[in-house]
C-alpha cells in the first residue's frame, strides 16, 4: 500500500491487530455513507479491491458493522478509528489541550472527529451523518452513573443529534433533563427548542421526572427595556419552572452534571432565529455583532478581543438563559472529579465556519464532537 492508512501504537490497539484496525476503519467510513472509491482515496489504499476485502472481513466473521451501523467491540480504539480520515487528529488534540491549559486549566476529556462528507456533499446529508455519529458518542455519556442532570441547548445540530438517539437508549428513570434557556419571541421557525430537545431525550431514556419547561419564556431582555430589567426578572421569577432553573439563589443550571450545546456565529447564522433575536433585541446588524463577537456557545456571546469585552458582557447580561460562568463551573467540576467525574460540557458542531467560535470555547468544554471539515479548519487556525 501507499501511505500508512492509520497509525495506532501497539499499546493503543486494545488487543486488536493492524488488520482489525484497518477493517474497522473501512467499516466506519462505510457506515458514514462513503463509497469504496472514496474510502480508497481517504485511507490511501492502492486499489478498490483492497477496500472490498477489508469490508468483507468487517461484515463477515468479525461483525464490525451491522445494518450499516458500527458494532464497536468494547475495547476498540474508537477515537483513533473515527480519525482515520483525519490523520492530524493527535496533533489537533495536543494543540487544543495546550490552549485549554492556557485559558483555564481545563483540557478535553475526549475529541471525536466524524467523517460526514466533503464539500461536494449536501449540508443536509452531512448534518444527518453527523447526527448519527454524534448520537453514538453521546449515549454512553448519558448512561454514566455520574450523570444525574443534563441541560440541553437548541438548534439544527442539536436536533440532528437528538433525533438519532434511539427511542430505547437505556432506561435511566432518575436522569433529569432541562432546557438551558427560553425561546426567541419573534420567530416561529426555531428548529428544535431547548425544552423540546430536553423532553425528547427524557423520553428516550425513560426519565420519570417531568421535564421543566421554558416554552413561552423569552430568551433575552431587549436593550430598550434595560431600565425595567429588574422588573422583568422579578416577573420571570414568578414562573415556577424558570425560578427552578434560573432563579436566585440556588438554581438547577448552576450545578448541572452535563450540558449538551452547540455553537453559532453571526456571520453564518444570520438566518438562524436565535441569532436574529439577538440582533433585533440589541438594535444591531449582523456585521456589527460579528465585529464584536466571534460567536456564541449556548446563547452566550464570546468577544473577539479584550477591547470588546465590555459591550459583549452587556449583551450577555440581557440574555436570560445559562451564563458563561455556568459553562466554566460545569467544565471545571468534570475536570476535577477523576474517574467518577460527570461528563461536563459536551459541544457538538459541524462545518468549517464554526472553527473560530469552537476555538474560543476551549477551556470550558470537556467533550468535543466535530466533523472533519470543521477539524481541518480548526487545525489550520491553530497550527
Amino acid at each position: 500500500m501507499g501511505r500508512p492508512i492509520i497509525s495506532i501504537a501497539p499499546g493503543e490497539r486494545g488487543g486488536f491487530t493492524d488488520e482489525d484496525i484497518l477493517d474497522m476503519s473501512v467499516a466506519y467510513l462505510t457506515s458514514a455513507g462513503r463509497t469504496q472509491s472514496q474510502i480508497k482515496e481517504i485511507l490511501g489504499f492502492n486499489s478498490q479491491a483492497e477496500v472490498s476485502r477489508a469490508l468483507g472481513r468487517a461484515l463477515g466473521e468479525k461483525n464490525f458493522v451491522t445494518q450499516w451501523v458500527m458494532n464497536w467491540p468494547q475495547d476498540a480504539p474508537r477515537d483513533r478509528i473515527e480519525g482515520a480520515s483525519f490523520p492530524e487528529l493527535p496533533h489537533l488534540r495536543n494543540l487544543l489541550d495546550d490552549l485549554g491549559r492556557q485559558q483555564s486549566g481545563v483540557t478535553l476529556n475526549s475529541l471525536h472527529v466524524l467523517y460526514c462528507g466533503d464539500a461536494t456533499t449536501s449540508y443536509e446529508s452531512r448534518l444527518e451523518a453527523f447526527g448519527r455519529g454524534a448520537a453514538d458518542r453521546l449515549v454512553p455519556l448519558l448512561r454514566q452513573e455520574s450523570t444525574g442532570t443534563c441541560a440541553v441547548a437548541w438548534g439544527r445540530t442539536i436536533r440532528a443529534v437528538v433525533d438519532k438517539i434511539p427511542e430505547d437508549a437505556g432506561r435511566r428513570e432518575h436522569l433529569v433533563f432541562m432546557p438551558i434557556s427560553g425561546e426567541p419571541f419573534n420567530h416561529r421557525d426555531t428548529g428544535v427548542s431547548p425544552t423540546a430537545a430536553a423532553q425528547r431525550l427524557a423520553n428516550s431514556f425513560g426519565a420519570s421526572q417531568a421535564t421543566l419547561s421554558l416554552q413561552g419564556v423569552p430568551a433575552r431582555i431587549p436593550k430598550r427595556f434595560d431600565e425595567d430589567a429588574s422588573t422583568v426578572r422579578d416577573f420571570l421569577n414568578s414562573i415556577h419552572d424558570y425560578k427552578c432553573l434560573l432563579g436566585e439563589p440556588e438554581f438547577l443550571l448552576s450545578k448541572v452534571d452535563m450540558i449538551l450545546t452547540g455553537v453559532g456565529d453571526a456571520a453564518s447564522s444570520e438566518n438562524d432565529p436565535w441569532c436574529r433575536e439577538t440582533i433585533k433585541a440589541e438594535g444591531l446588524d449582523a456585521t456589527t455583532l460579528n465585529s464584536l463577537a466571534v460567536g456564541n456557545i449556548g446563547g452566550v456571546w464570546m468577544s473577539r478581543s479584550a477591547s470588546e469585552d465590555g459591550q459583549v458582557n452587556r449583551i450577555n447580561k440581557r440574555w436570560l438563559g445559562i451564563q458563561k460562568e455556568h459553562f466554566e463551573d460545569c467544565a471545571s467540576r468534570a475536570a476535577t472529579h477523576g474517574s467518577d467525574s460527570p461528563p461536563g460540557v459536551v459541544l457538538v458542531a459541524a462545518g468549517p465556519t464554526k472553527a473560530a467560535i469552537v476555538r474560543a470555547t476551549i477551556g470550558m468544554v470537556n467533550h468535543l464532537i466535530i466533523d472533519r471539515t470543521l477539524a481541518e479548519q480548526l487545525y489550520g487556525l491553530m497550527k
